[in-house]
């Protein structure tokens, strides 16, 4: 099921209702643009610091890219002020616009993990296209497939359809429009040499759990986002769910079949 977040209604007894869905992804939801790439990033604050992945950024010049912001798609000028080593997890980047944000994405959920397990998302960024051709931001609705944890949430698996240029867009909680993760990454599986086949209905969120020390820093007038890297850290344990890997004992459970 595939809608545009600005004409998403909902009509009832005569009057048409924008879902709060459509409301949050037409006003929160940013297209970056990064050199000769782009993705997608959810607004979280009034300040103007947006969520991405840090894959999205990495080839920005001198710590800038581009944002458009908003229903009016007005561009913008944003600095990198934190982006994880590339190819760390978590895959995560904070963006400060150079203009107020009108309308953060302020309402979260924290409480995920495996009781999660079923429960209707949305997906939403710009995917495929080139940017000067995406006039509003794509969602797509699955389910929270799993949510592994070891003591918390630190993956989330989602049907919901992700398609390159999706990647730092929010998955939402379809009922409420609550922030539930950000979005990392879809599955591909190498079928010879250089030959890739994608699995979109297969991606990798990041969950809000794990992204706690963000929020944390944001109770601060004036954020240290220099200590963010240590706060982010995950544990060996989480690395390797990350990684696609088995625990040792699930290897040794596996290596008996």
């Amino acid at each position: 099921d595939s809608i545009t977040g600005a004409a998403a209604r909902l009509h009832s007894e005569g009057a048409a209702q924008e879902l709060p869905v459509a409301r949050i992804v037409r006003d929160s939801v940013v297209l970056i643009q990064a050199g000769g790439t782009w993705g997608s990033g959810v607004v979280i604050d009034r300040r103007g610091y947006v969520l991405t992945n840090a894959h999205v950024v990495h080839a920005a010049a001198s710590k800038r890219v581009r944002v458009r912001v908003g229903p009016a798609r007005a561009w913008c000028s944003a600095a990198v002020v934190y982006a994880a080593p590339d190819g760390d997890v978590p895959d995560i980047a904070v963006l400060q616009l150079e203009i107020e944000a009108t309308a953060p994405l302020s309402v979260v959920e924290r409480d995920i993990g495996p009781s999660w397990h079923g429960r209707d998302v949305i997906a939403a960024g710009y995917p495929l296209f080139k940017p000067e051709n995406m006039h509003h931001p794509v969602c797509t609705r699955g389910v929270v497939c799993e949510a592994r944890a070891q003591g918390r949430a630190v993956m989330l698996h989602t049907s919901a359809a992700a398609f390159p240029g999706n990647s730092g867009g929010p998955l939402l909680d379809a009922g409420t429009g609550w922030l539930v993760g950000i979005v990392a990454s879809f599955s591909k599986y190498e079928q010879a040499p250089d030959t890739w086949i994608d699995y979109s209905r297969l991606a990798y969120a990041i969950p809000l759990p794990v992204l706690e020390p963000i929020w944390r820093l944001l109770e601060d007038p004036a954020p240290r986002w220099s200590e963010l890297s240590s706060a982010l850290s995950l544990s060996k344990e989480a690395r390797r769910v990350w990684a696609l890997q088995p625990s040792p004992a699930d290897a040794r459970v596996l290596s008996k079949y």
